[in-house]
């Protein structure tokens, strides 16, 4: 982009017209690149905040199919409790459910083994048969089923689950034996405290960058390079704050609003 020239200029002496089109080509020229660059910044922005609307109905998808699961066991539960004869068989079979469980170090969930023994005796499935049928082959799937539950009891769901930090406290809890005495282990303490520290720092940046756009703190044509900044670093909110890299674009913000207000010449309406 060519430079403005000015008025004053020996050069440009007399010449007041062509400095007055070549300034206003120049401002022009810079102005379509501004809104170019703006435009660019939007449409980065909608295709990320259309990625982010994706996500989040997928993951309510997926809650609503979890609360339609939960629903229909819960009525499950409630039909076979109303049924004095039924209710007695799947007692048994709850019994010997708890006690392979046990005996593999699994769990312990109340809920879990219940819905196995439910689903044993409406297959007509004797708690003798109940182990061959129903937990032999799926013993990692019922530690895995236990596991979500312990994490949902602490405030853990998966609502984050894309995070690394997620998938190894999943696995570590699947995997500890005996299952029962996994939220005493150090190691599933640290992961667990690890994937609070990512959801309340995503969260907190989501919040940084919200009040950036709303206030217009920097550019729009910087936010998002702001924002791929700090999500790089794993910045929280106070870090990003405190960066060079936020007080810079702050800095220079505040320097050509304070140098455009500086070229605004009052006037006044007189008659």
């Amino acid at each position: 982009m060519a430079p403005k020239r000015s008025y004053g200029a020996k050069a440009n002496k007399g010449k007041a017209v062509s400095v007055f089109l070549h300034n206003w080509s120049v401002e022009a020229e810079r102005n379509a690149k501004i809104r170019r660059k703006e435009r660019e910044a939007q449409e980065k922005r909608d295709k990320k905040a259309k990625a982010r609307e994706d996500a989040k109905q997928l993951v309510e998808a997926e809650k609503a199919k979890k609360r339609q699961r939960i629903e229909r066991e819960r009525e499950r539960v409630r039909v076979f409790k109303e049924n004095e004869k039924i209710k007695a068989k799947v007692s048994v079979v709850l019994n010997r459910v708890q006690l392979e469980l046990e005996k593999l170090q699994v769990g312990p969930s109340n809920n879990i083994s219940t819905e196995i023994a439910m689903k044993a005796v409406e297959a007509g499935v004797t708690a003798a048969q109940v182990k061959d049928y129903f937990i032999k082959d799926n013993v990692n799937q019922i530690a895995s089923s236990c596991a979500d539950e312990l994490l949902e009891s602490i405030g853990i769901d998966d609502n984050y689950n894309d995070f690394h930090e997620f998938d190894k406290l999943r696995k570590f809890a699947t995997d500890y034996r005996p299952q029962s005495d996994v939220s005493s282990q150090q190691e599933f303490q640290d992961l667990v405290a690890s994937h609070k520290d990512r959801v309340k720092r995503t969260l907190s940046r989501a919040i940084l960058i919200k009040n950036i756009i709303y206030e217009k703190i920097f550019f729009s044509d910087q936010v998002d390079e702001f924002e791929d900044l700090i999500e790089h670093n794993d910045w929280s909110k106070s870090e990003a704050l405190k960066s060079s890299e936020f007080k810079d674009r702050v800095k220079e913000k505040k320097d050509y609003v304070a140098f455009i207000k500086s070229k605004l010449i009052p006037f006044s309406l007189t008659n």
